[in-house]
């Protein structure tokens, strides 16, 4: 009686056992979902912060970009004032014969048809910068014709002096050994051998003129096509006939060509 008695005890304790089990396992893997699911809410909270941190990030680098690009234009703009500044100083310091000497240097740089109208520094220095012969970084070629025309004194106005520019020439030079050689021409007619060359040469030359300086004298020639680098016979024949020494300067120029 007692042995029978017992069995439903001991069934009721083993179904307790297996209950307990199940809720222990039930929890366990609620506590297991739980955990993920908190894990993974967390990796999204993370990832979420992480993308408004670059955002954030992004934003900065685009508005500190933005204000840098400002900032560059600002000083751009300032530099090319202060730039012009310096040109139309230069261009204030020259006289009339000196915009002349400017144009005449300027023909293999400038089309002849635009310098006939040029009658100031300015607008020579305005055609040089557009065309981006001069610049704010290069201002070499300003620095030439000043040292060509013997301004040497406004060099300094763009970070020049005599020395500089004659150590740079012979590699940034701009002005032809042809141009070179008629300017000193120019510069080396006597008033004497001027008014000669005119006599010469009148009936090449435009009928009213009866005065003309060495560089129109020049120019004329060039405009009717009766001198150029290749054809330099009528000035070297005038030349040999007003001054040996001029004649001499066409000579050398010619003997350095064919070296």
């Amino acid at each position: 009686m007692d042995e029978v008695d017992k069995r439903p005890e001991e069934n009721k304790g083993s179904e307790d056992r297996k209950l307990k089990k199940r809720q222990k396992s039930q929890f366990q893997h609620e506590a297991g979902c739980s955990f993920e699911k908190f894990l993974a809410r967390d990796a999204a909270s993370d990832s979420i912060s992480a993308v408004v941190v670059v955002e954030s990030v992004v934003k900065s680098q685009q508005t500190y970009g933005n204000c840098r690009s400002k900032v560059r234009a600002i000083m751009y703009e300032g530099d090319s004032l202060q730039f012009r500044q310096k040109l139309l100083n230069i261009a204030g310091g020259l006289g009339k014969g000196d915009v002349e000497d400017l144009k005449f240097l300027c023909k293999d740089l400038i089309p002849f048809g635009k310098l006939e109208v040029m009658t100031s520094a300015r607008e020579v220095f305005e055609f040089l910068i557009s065309n981006d012969v001069v610049n704010q970084e290069d201002t070499f070629v300003i620095a030439e014709l000043l040292y060509r025309i013997h301004q040497i004194c406004l060099l300094p106005q763009i970070g020049y002096n005599k020395e500089m520019v004659q150590v740079n020439l012979h590699l940034k030079g701009q002005v032809s050994e042809f141009r070179q050689m008629l300017y000193e021409l120019s510069e080396d007619f006597t008033e004497d051998g001027l008014t000669s060359a005119v006599f010469l040469l009148k009936d090449h030359l435009p009928k009213r003129q009866s005065h003309m300086s060495g560089i129109e004298l020049l120019t004329a020639l060039e405009k009717k096509d009766l001198l150029s680098e290749n054809n330099l016979t009528l000035l070297e024949d005038v030349c040999k006939k007003v001054s040996p020494d001029l004649q001499k300067k066409i000579i050398t120029y010619k003997l350095k060509r064919v070296l």
